[in-house]
């Protein structure tokens, strides 16, 4: 081993932030451990604040620097309180090409002028609507089209006929609407004898059977297209990516954000069997499709989301 140095407090203040990194860095577990390493065990109890006092020993095999003597490093002083970067760097953060590339030494950050926006926030739905008028601006009649034609196609393709027509397929969403707001223990109580759980707004809306039906052949994609898993173009999603797009280019066009967006996760419970659901058991809503959300920080109205897995923008 080389020999070894003495350093007081007074002697690191003096020193190079470099030289003071390296020095520090050099210090071996052993030292580290044993405070009896060629000097007084009880040294390390006499620290004072205070440099003139009292002198720490450090014992420290003398090492090669190991950073560039070109480099700063941050410290918590005012005057060495600036991002660690190469002074000399010069180097594009673009190659010939135009294409951006990685490099090993940092950057100064680019500082980005203020921008001044000029959009009204807010929604563009009228205001003269009413709430169904609302709903179906954003999931409108040509989506529900497309639902009544594919849930029709997927009963014949398994043999049987449904018959669902566009205002039947209104009035299975509203009965869903309904649900929602009064949640029961089984879906065959909306349509009980039992007074209790009996819903006339759903069982004199459509039979229990009928609703039964639709929903054993309700269908957004035709089975016939769907590509084959380890295909280039296959999609996990394929069985609602129709209503997807649609619903996402929706929201964008019924209301404009803020100057402050926010994307972050968020989950959309399920509680079936699916590759696609996880388990979060840190979130609220433990069970489900975990998405990205793209939202308006002043009113929280979605603008657009991305399933978690696809590897694809936002929006």
């Amino acid at each position: 081993m080389t020999g070894h140095s003495k350093v007081n407090l007074e002697e690191l203040e003096r020193m190079d932030p470099v030289d003071v990194f390296n020095f520090i860095d050099g210090i071996s577990e052993e030292q580290a451990l044993d405070s009896d390493i060629d000097g007084n065990s009880d040294a390390g109890n006499n620290f004072s604040m205070s440099p003139t006092l009292t002198t720490i020993r450090l014992l420290i095999p003398e090492r090669k620097k190991k950073f560039p003597r070109n480099a700063t490093i941050a410290s918590s002083s005012d005057e060495d309180d600036e991002l660690f970067t190469n002074t000399n760097s010069s180097k594009p953060l673009q190659n010939e090409d135009g294409e951006s590339k990685w490099t090993k030494n940092p950057h100064l950050l680019h500082i980005f002028e203020a921008a001044t926006y000029t959009e009204t926030s807010g929604p563009k739905l009228p205001a003269s609507e009413s709430p169904l008028e609302n709903f179906l601006d954003i999931f409108g009649e040509d989506l529900l089209n497309i639902i009544v034609t594919e849930s029709n196609r997927y009963a014949r393709q398994k043999g049987t006929s449904l018959d669902l027509s566009l205002n039947e397929l209104k009035a299975f969403i509203g009965i869903l609407v309904i649900m929602g707001l009064n949640s029961l223990p089984s879906l065959r109580l909306y349509w009980s004898s039992d007074q209790n759980f009996y819903s006339a707004r759903v069982s004199e809306v459509m039979p229990l059977k009928r609703f039964l039906k639709i929903l054993r052949y309700l269908h957004i994609h035709d089975n016939d297209l769907v590509l084959k898993r380890g295909e280039p173009e296959f999609d996990k999603l394929y069985k609602i990516r129709p209503m997807i797009q649609y619903l996402t280019n929706s929201f964008l066009q019924a209301c404009t954000p803020g100057r402050n967006i926010a994307i972050d996760e968020s989950m959309v419970v399920f509680k079936e069997k699916t590759h696609l659901k996880q388990y979060m058991p840190q979130k609220p809503i433990k069970r489900g499709f975990k998405i990205w959300a793209l939202a308006c920080s002043e009113t929280g109205y979605l603008q657009t989301f991305l399933y978690m897995k696809e590897k694809k923008k936002v929006c």
